[in-house]
């Protein structure tokens, strides 16, 4: 294990213990099926994605971690036809830390998040730091944006087989994310998911030297709670669609996605 891997850890295991003791947790499987676009060579390829999705909190507190392990039908770069990334993110309220209430307005609270992104493909992890703005949007269940840097921390190596991230310019992004419940008749569903906005930097990868434009990228999905519509225990069985929208797809320029997926969720 790398040190840089270690100190990740580290940062990830103090923070839960200097947390109070966990309130709730959710935790979901996710499976994706449609077609995705590689933004190396611009091919679509069918595409099967299973994700581990949890966030937990308690008083003042909240994480969330996503696994995606996506498999497509033909090899990608990194030699295999199996990819996975992960993001951790960890936020502290500041009205909790500071004893004071920050709310104004449609403002809810502001957040101090710690972020990860791991993606083993390229050898690398980014670290995003961030600041969280909680909004009280009528009717959300929640809804947040989160303003911070996107720093590459360590890379791979220059003799990889494979394409490997050597080292990448600090930037910046903007993410936000929302989940809105709603009725139709007596089904129940609700319609979440994230935008974020990556600003441009340059890349060193064992391949060269690239600049990286900014991108976009929208996931947001619409859901059917089959279970509570099949008579059973609401809030655990999922079907919908989930629109993927890529806008300079990883900072390539001549790559934008719009590829509705088939999406299937189990909450537990």
């Amino acid at each position: 294990m790398t040190h840089q891997i270690r100190r990740a850890l580290a940062l990830l295991i103090s923070f839960c213990f200097a947390t109070q003791v966990q309130a709730w947790s959710n935790t979901e499987i996710q499976w994706i099926y449609g077609d995705i676009q590689f933004p190396s060579n611009q091919a679509a390829t069918k595409t099967s994605t299973f994700t581990l999705v949890n966030a937990s909190g308690g008083e003042g507190w909240d994480t969330f971690f996503f696994i995606d392990r996506a498999t497509y039908d033909y090899d990608s770069q990194a030699g295999n036809n199996n990819e996975f990334v992960s993001k951790f993110f960890a936020n502290y309220s500041l009205s909790a830390l500071l004893d004071k209430d920050l709310s104004a307005g449609l403002l809810k609270d502001i957040g101090l998040t710690a972020g990860f992104k791991h993606a083993p493909e390229v050898d690398s992890l980014w670290i995003m730091p961030s600041i969280r703005l909680d909004f009280d949007l009528p009717g959300f269940r929640f809804a947040n944006v989160r303003l911070g840097y996107y720093k590459h921390q360590w890379g791979g190596s220059p003799t990889a087989s494979h394409f490997s991230v050597l080292d990448e310019t600090a930037s910046y992004m903007i993410n936000f994310v929302w989940d809105y419940p709603f009725e139709i008749g007596s089904s129940k569903w609700n319609v979440g998911g994230f935008v974020e906005y990556i600003a441009g930097n340059t890349q060193i990868s064992n391949v060269g030297v690239t600049k990286k434009t900014s991108w976009v990228l929208a996931q947001p999905q619409i859901r059917l709670d089959l279970g509570h519509s099949l008579g059973q225990e609401a809030g655990k069985l999922f079907v919908g669609v989930e629109y993927q929208f890529w806008h300079n797809k990883l900072g390539n320029p001549v790559v934008n996605e719009s590829a509705p997926q088939l999406m299937l969720a189990w909450s537990f």
